[in-house]
C-alpha cells in the first residue's frame, strides 16, 4: 500500500488530537494505524486505498468531536491494535467500517470506555452490513414467526419459510425479508438479540401484518396446491428481544446511526 496513505491518516489523527493537547494518544494511534494499513501487497492497493481514506477521515470526524476533557489518555492497545488489524479487511463496507469507527473513537472517550468491550471486535468481524442495517433499526423486541404446513395426520409439519424466522417491521429494509432472517439468526449466535418462541409479550396484531407478505401468500399457495398432503398453514409466533450486551452494542458500535424507526405494541400486564 502506498505508505502516503498510511502517513496522511496518521497525521490526521494526531492532528485530531493533538489540537485537544493529548499527544499520547495520537502516538498510540499514530503507530498502530502505520503497523496495520502500512504494509499492504501491492496489488491491494487500488482496493484499499480510496476506503482506507474514508476510514481514517471516519475516525477522525468522530474523536474531533470528543470534547478534550474526555479524551482518554491511555487507551487500551488490546482493543485498538485488534479492531485496526480486524477492520482492514472490512474497510470497503461501509457499515462495518463505520462500526469499527465508532469502537475506536468509544475507547478515546472517557465517557464510553467502561462500556467498551474486548469481545466487540469479534462481533463486528462475524456481521454483514444487512446485520448491521437491521440492528441499528431493530426496536427493543418484536414479532416473529414460522410458517408450518401441517400434514393431514396433524402430527408432522414443513417449515414452509426459510430460513427458520421471518421479521417484519414496516418500513424498514423492505424486500429484505430473507437476509432478515438469516441476520437475526446471526445476531441471536451473537448474543446481541434472543429470539424466544413465547408470544406473551406481543400484541397478537403485530403478527398480522405477515398475512399481507407475498411470502405467506406463496405459503397459502404451497398448502392449496397439494391437499393430499396438507391439512393447514399455521403461523407458529414468537417474539425477539436485544440482549444487555446488545444494548451496550448498538449504544458503543452504532451510535452514530440513524433512529429507531417503528414500534411494536406491547400488552400491559
Amino acid at each position: 500500500m502506498d505508505s502516503n496513505i498510511a502517513i496522511a491518516a496518521a497525521t490526521s489523527f494526531a492532528v485530531a488530537l493533538a489540537a485537544k493537547g493529548v499527544e499520547g494518544p495520537a502516538k498510540t494511534l499514530d503507530l498502530l494505524w502505520k503497523s496495520t494499513f502500512g504494509r499492504w501487497d501491492p496489488l491491494l492497493e487500488n482496493y484499499i486505498a480510496e476506503n482506507a481514506r474514508k476510514y481514517a477521515t471516519s475516525i477522525e470526524n468522530k474523536i474531533s468531536h470528543i470534547p478534550p476533557e474526555y479524551i482518554n489518555q491511555k487507551p487500551d492497545i488490546s482493543v485498538l491494535g485488534p479492531a485496526l488489524e480486524a477492520s482492514k479487511y472490512y474497510v470497503a463496507e461501509t457499515e462495518i467500517r463505520e462500526m469499527f469507527a465508532n469502537l475506536i473513537a468509544a475507547d478515546f472517550d472517557m465517557r464510553k470506555k467502561d462500556q467498551v468491550h474486548h469481545a466487540f471486535v469479534d462481533i463486528i468481524r462475524q456481521m454483514t452490513s444487512n446485520d448491521a442495517k437491521l440492528f441499528k433499526l431493530l426496536p427493543s423486541n418484536g414479532p416473529l414467526v414460522e410458517l408450518r404446513g401441517y400434514h393431514q395426520d396433524g402430527k408432522f409439519y414443513d417449515r414452509l419459510a426459510l430460513p427458520k424466522d421471518l421479521i417484519y417491521i414496516p418500513n424498514i429494509i423492505e424486500n429484505h425479508l430473507r437476509e432478515n432472517a438469516v441476520s437475526i439468526n446471526n445476531m441471536a449466535r451473537l448474543g446481541l438479540v434472543e429470539i424466544d418462541h413465547v408470544m406473551s409479550l406481543i400484541d397478537n396484531r403485530a403478527y398480522e401484518n405477515y398475512k399481507q407478505l407475498e411470502e405467506y401468500k406463496e405459503c397459502e399457495e404451497i398448502i392449496a396446491s397439494d391437499p393430499q398432503k396438507y391439512k393447514e398453514l399455521v403461523m407458529s409466533k414468537g417474539m425477539f428481544s436485544i440482549t444487555p450486551l446488545g444494548e451496550i452494542f448498538k449504544k458503543i458500535c452504532l451510535s452514530n446511526y440513524a433512529p429507531i424507526i417503528g414500534k411494536v405494541t406491547i400488552k400491559k400486564k
